[in-house]
């Protein structure tokens, strides 16, 4: 948000002219007073600039601060989220609010000991003439340096606002929750009767079932004489949960339902009702309104609401309905620090304002005693008379000044106890305890304490020096000052360490070790993380297999490959681009979840082939569309298959595709996107390019603001803001209700809107499957650095060195910060086409957020309120998991002697990624099946592996990003006895395979680049339950010419298993190179139907060497083109060939629906390939591969030689499965 820094440079303006304007005033009234023709005209002057500084100075700054106002108020044109101005205009006036009233607080102290000095030290009779003068010259200059003093110190609190919001927000009790219980009149259906409504404060969060409880029996209680009135118990729930709404301002409704002797109770809690009526009718019915509730209620018997208000018992009932439900506010109740025992909400509120005004008090005060030992100096030396009256005065006002910096030192003592919560390790405290409270600093607490105790004497003793100004008493105080503060404070704590701690350290610190483990778990929410201890399977392929909606998510296209392909073949114009970092996000296909990589096609100006003005600003207004692909399909050769393309936007064919049909593709806001158009003037916008000519449209959005008539003020006032003073201002081409967009990056625009929140850098974006709208989605972050006892997030590499740019070429992060408390407690979504912003929180515990939203009650709305099709599309931030994984590498160890020694440490593995040099491996989504009968679910994953040489696998997290599972992590820990393969371990197997380190030498000769992919660990879940731990690599080639670099291809992908480890174009073919499973033969026979026409032009037998039982057929094709792909157990030479080709033509005959006739299909002729090649075939063809791979690589063919040696491989395997088979093949 610039408003702020805007009104600091109006302000220091409007000073500055004010400044201007009164000595131009003084110099023309001394003019005229002393007749003097230059003097008046020299004022004259100068009373002309203020009119040119207002222009050139002021009046840009105010135009920008009205166009700012118009641009937040436009937010709140439709009700909906209204009040966004008034945020902008809260933010700028609490922050000049801390200053003004600490700014107004120092200037007041230091002139209030200035006139004290003043007072003490008068000027002497007779001494006016000539010495008044240069004092009142004196007097003001002490009033200046003393203003400017006190300006800098409110400055630098007003900093740091957020500390004095989160304060008062305390203070005022922001977690607390108030709750109305009202007997509605319009309800209970008697017009004109006023209810009683009593107000209590609750936070229903913590314990709904005993909520019910207490409510349930409350009713009773009240109800126990009333003959008409019963209490429905269990079977009719009385209260059900709602995770959208724990806490809320809610309403009670006592209501009648069909039957006349029963009762419910309804309680609104923000808009959404947890408390159910009962009644067949309604059973289930969730009402969303107090106007729903009401309907509901009408919709009863209208005697029995005329009873209910004549019911002895039923305004007692409400209250004694608030007399029982649990009282609570979880700002200030809750968890506590081991140490002092105050709740953490202190330490995250209170405290850091307590320590910047308690630093601003301890600076005001030395600045006051500077300014006032220079007043007394003066007066020493101004005259003689004066000279012991400074004397005097100086001794008491500076043993004043002085005592009160003892007790501010007394007040900063306590300050800094509390800051030994944050304390790290020094020369005279353990390392043992990385953070917070350790055995030496509990001793150095007790220290602080009796060195206030011991300030508080000095002050004392100062109080009694002050009439009898002893200068020994003085010395002595000053000395004990230094001396106390050494040997209490530091002295006494370093002898505790070097003889109790020191020897003993394991012993000693292990109870703070584990306060420090516990806290820091709690500030990452670790505490939440499930742990699932799961039992590692030997893969195999029917296992894998068996989890087709796992294997069809497979992210095979990286977003960087993918980005270089758009860039290069779906821009379609110039001057479209696509954001570096593509989006991953599903959709449910067909009925199926499916996994895609999504990115807007957006404008870049800068690449329009002109730079007319208007061409910029008023045609070329917005980007077009989408380009989506799912991740692990690729047509030949090698390049994604886009499910949405091209302009105007392909689809494929299909009504399940149904849901991804973009209906307003027009992109007006997005991650590109910066510089302001005018939509809707006399210029016709270009929508799209089509056939060598332009598609053209008219903005009909709400978006955007009217910039008025010609040489309007509010024209003038965009012109000024746009910086285009002539162009805006004058331009016929610009109507009264052509609008101006601003702010069109997504990520700047939800900035301004919430500065006080931390934003994922990398919005994603969404196709609403029923609206067929663009949206962005960013992830809010609420972090801090004053949670207690916790550890900084410092992210360290393998090694243990600090990263100090987690971000680099190849990842979009947010800048690390030092915090040590982080949540995911909001979003932010944004139209693409209108720019409208809606925030939403997803975490009720969250205390920060709770304080802003009680600082900014318009701004938030529940996570309920989100329609739908966005709803649907949340997805855990990987940012977020990266930051609690790396804490928790550490952290998920609770014994603190396991922790000091590391022996269970671990860390976060990495991987050759777009670099032939090993990267910190990122969390990745994916497509996972969890335990139990929940199915498949998109999830956010990252291994584990332990610090040390071996490099095995560990453990994984995971977070849930659907719905019931959102934001629920799950640790899987491997046994220590199972010997995993981690990822640096499977990029070294990769690296040493002769055959894979072979083609990437060969890919990469003569300027070809080999692109590694993400590695990607795959835990499929297996029939019993356990794991199946399953790698897949994708790898890629660019070729380099003289041309230029090409696009990337997908080159083959690696898959690695256990001990078993393949390579194909596909991954369907990895999985069978890694398992041993091929397609050794194709029975090209022709089956036919009883006219002779062709049903099936061939089928593919493919068995595996193993001779395991595996799948049977699979049909593919449209009717009456049938391909069979069948697998067949062992290698069984022609015979058993035969057989399964007759079985596969049965399968047919079942399929199609009518007889079919084989005879012709099963003659020796009809069968080719390489399962009827005798030995000298194929040792024939290997020999020929070899020499077409010699050829192609001294000629420089690189593809046609990596081709080559595909074949020649197959050949060599294919000739030793033969001879191992003992004439399996041999067909004469």
């Amino acid at each position: 948000m610039k408003a702020f820094p805007v009104t600091v440079s109006l302000a220091a303006n409007l000073l500055l002219l004010a400044l201007t304007m009164w000595f131009a005033g003084w110099r023309l009234w001394r003019g005229k007073r002393d007749r003097d023709r230059r003097q008046t005209l020299i004022g004259a002057i100068l009373l002309l600039v203020p009119g040119g500084m207002f222009l050139l100075l002021v009046w840009p700054h105010a135009a920008y601060l009205w166009t700012e106002t118009l641009w937040y108020a436009h937010f709140s044109r439709d009700g909906s989220s209204a009040g966004y101005d008034r945020v902008m205009w809260r933010v700028v006036s609490t922050q000049w609010g801390v200053f003004w009233t600490y700014a107004a607080a120092g200037v007041a102290f230091i002139a209030v000991n200035v006139l004290v000095a003043r007072s003490t030290c008068r000027l002497a009779a007779g001494r006016e003439h000539w010495a008044a003068h240069s004092t009142r010259a004196f007097h003001r200059f002490l009033l200046i340096a003393g203003a400017v003093v006190a300006c800098a110190l409110a400055g630098m609190l007003m900093r740091h606002w957020e500390a004095f919001v989160h304060a008062d927000a305390y203070e005022q009790g922001a977690g607390r929750v108030r709750a109305t219980v009202h007997l509605a009149p319009a309800v209970i259906g008697t017009p004109g009767h006023e209810a009683d409504a009593v107000t209590w404060n609750v936070d229903l969060r913590r314990d709904l079932e005993t909520v019910q409880s207490s409510v349930t029996a409350a009713l009773e209680s009240a109800f126990a004489d009333s003959p008409d009135v019963s209490v429905a118990r269990d079977g009719d729930a009385v209260l059900k949960r709602a995770p959208e709404a724990p806490h809320f301002t809610a309403r009670a409704y006592l209501l009648a339902s069909d039957a006349a002797d029963g009762y419910d109770v309804f309680l609104e809690l923000s808009g959404a009702t947890i408390l159910e009526r009962t009644d067949d009718a309604n059973t289930g019915q969730a009402l969303g309104s107090p106007a729903g509730v009401t309907a509901s209620a009408r919709y009863a018997k209208s005697e029995v609401f005329h009873a209910a208000a004549d019911s002895a018992g039923l305004q007692e009932a409400a209250r004694s309905l608030v007399a029982q439900l649990p009282q609570s506010d979880h700002l200030r109740e809750g968890f506590a620090d081991p140490i002092f025992h105050r709740n953490v909400g202190y330490y995250l509120f209170a405290f850091p304002k307590l320590r910047w005004v308690t630093l601003w008090a301890k600076l005001l005060l030395w600045a006051t005693l500077a300014i006032v030992g220079y007043q007394y100096r003066y007066y020493y030396y101004r005259d003689t008379r004066s000279m012991p009256r400074a004397v005097r005065g100086i001794a008491v006002h500076a043993t004043a000044l002085w005592g009160g910096l003892l007790l501010v030192g007394a007040l900063r003592a306590r300050v800094a106890a509390s800051a030994l919560l944050y304390a790290t390790p020094s020369l005279i405290k353990s390392g043992r305890v990385p953070y917070g409270v350790s055995y030496v600093d509990l001793v150095q607490i007790g220290a602080y304490r009796v060195y206030m105790v011991a300030l508080v004497a000095l002050v004392a003793v100062l109080a009694a020096n002050a009439f009898l100004r002893r200068r020994r008493i003085w010395y002595g105080v000053a000395t004990a000052w230094m001396v106390t503060y050494v040997a209490i404070v530091w002295a006494y704590p370093a002898t505790v360490y070097l003889f109790q701690v020191r020897p003993n350290p394991f012993q000693v610190e292990r109870p703070f070790l584990a306060n420090h483990i516990a806290m820091t778990q709690r500030a990452y929410n670790l505490d939440a993380i499930e742990q699932n201890r799961t039992v590692r399977q030997l893969a195999n392929f029917d296992d894998v297999v068996a989890r087709p909606e796992v294997l069809r998510n497979v992210q095979l296209w990286d977003r960087r490959v993918v980005w270089e392909r758009l860039q290069q073949s779906q821009t379609i114009q110039r001057y479209y681009e696509f954001y570096p970092y593509p989006d991953v996000d599903r959709y449910e296909i067909d009925g199926r979840l499916r996994q895609v990589v999504i990115a807007a096609r957006e404008v870049n100006p800068a690449k329009l082939a002109t730079s007319d003005w208007l061409t910029r600003r008023a045609r070329y207004t917005h980007g077009y569309g989408v380009a989506m692909a799912p991740v692990n399909e690729a047509e030949d050769p090698g390049v994604p298959r886009f499910w949405i393309k091209g302009i105007p936007l392909q689809y494929p064919d299909g009504e399940e595709y149904e849901p991804i049909h973009v209906r307003r593709p027009e992109v007006y806001y997005g991650e590109i996107t910066r510089e302001y158009v005018l939509v809707d003037s006399t210029e016709m916008e270009v929508d799209y390019p089509v056939e060598g000519k332009f598609q053209y449209t008219r903005y009909a959005g709400t978006g955007g603001l009217p910039v008025g008539r010609r040489l309007g003020v509010r024209r003038l006032a965009f012109a000024s803001r746009l910086k285009e003073p002539w162009r805006v201002a004058y331009s016929r081409a610009l109507k009264p209700d052509t609008r101006v967009m601003l702010h069109r990056n997504v990520l700047e625009r939800a900035r301004r809107l919430a500065p006080f929140l931390k934003f994922d850098p990398d919005p994603f974006l969404v196709v609403g499957e029923d609206t067929g709208k663009l949206w962005w989605i960013i992830d809010l972050y609420t972090t801090t650095n004053h949670y207690p006892y916790a550890a900084p997030l410092v992210p360290r590499d393998a090694d243990g060195a600090r990263i100090r740019d987690l971000g680099g070429p190849n990842h979009d992060e947010p800048d690390l910060r030092r915090l040590n408390y982080i949540r995911n407690s909001a979003v932010a979504v944004v139209d693409a086409y209108n720019g409208d912003v809606r925030f939403y929180f997803t975490d009720h515990d969250d205390p920060l957020l709770a304080v802003y939203r009680h600082h900014f009650p318009e701004l938030f709305s529940p996570i309920h309120a989100m329609p739908d099709e966005l709803r649907s599309h949340l997805r855990y931030p990987d940012y977020m998991l990266w930051a609690q994984a790396s804490v928790y590498a550490t952290y998920h160890v609770q014994d603190p002697v396991i922790f000091i020694t590391g022996g269970d440490a671990w860390k976060l593995p990495r991987e050759l990624f777009h670099s032939d040099e090993l990267q910190p491996m990122m969390p990745y989504y994916t497509v996972m099946d969890m335990p139990g009968d929940a199915g498949p679910e998109f999830v956010s994953v990252i291994p584990f592996a332990p610090p040390a040489t071996t490099k095995r696998l560990t453990a994984w997290l995971v977070a849930g990003s659907d719905r019931d599972n959102y934001g629920k992590l799950t640790c899987y820990l491997l046994s220590r006895a199972e010997e995993v393969d981690g990822p640096e371990q499977v990029e070294n197997r990769i690296d040493q395979d002769t055959e894979l380190s072979g083609q990437f030498t060969l890919l990469g000769q003569r300027g070809s680049e080999v692109i590694r992919g993400n590695l990607l660990l795959l835990p499929v879940l297996t029939k019993e339950g356990t794991h199946a731990l399953v790698y897949a690599e994708p790898v890629y080639l660019r070729a380099t010419g003289e041309e230029g670099e090409s696009m990337p291809e997908l080159k083959f992908v690696i898959i690695v298993a256990d001990d078993k480890l393949g390579s194909d174009t596909t991954f369907q073919g990895a999985l069978r190179a890694a398992f041993r499973v091929g397609e050794f033969g194709i029975i090209a026979g022709t089956v036919t139907d009883e006219r002779g026409d062709p049903v099936s032009e061939a089928v593919v037998s493919v068995y595996t060497e193993a001779g395991d039982p595996l799948p049977g057929a699979a049909v593919t094709g449209p009717s009456g083109a049938y391909r069979i792909e069948t697998i067949m157990p062992g290698s069984y030479g022609l015979r058993i060939a035969r057989e399964q080709f007759q079985t596969v033509a049965e399968d047919i005959e079942v399929l199609a629906g009518f007889p079919l006739d084989v005879s012709r299909s099963l003659t020796r002729t009809a069968f080719a390939g390489p399962a009827t090649r005798t030995v000298a075939d194929v040792a024939r063809s290997a020999n020929a591969g070899l020499e077409e791979y010699l050829r192609a690589t001294g000629e420089g063919r690189l593809l046609e030689a990596a081709a080559a040696l595909e074949r020649l491989r197959g050949d060599l395997r294919a000739l030793r499965r033969l001879v191992e088979s003992n004439g399996a093949g041999v067909s004469d």
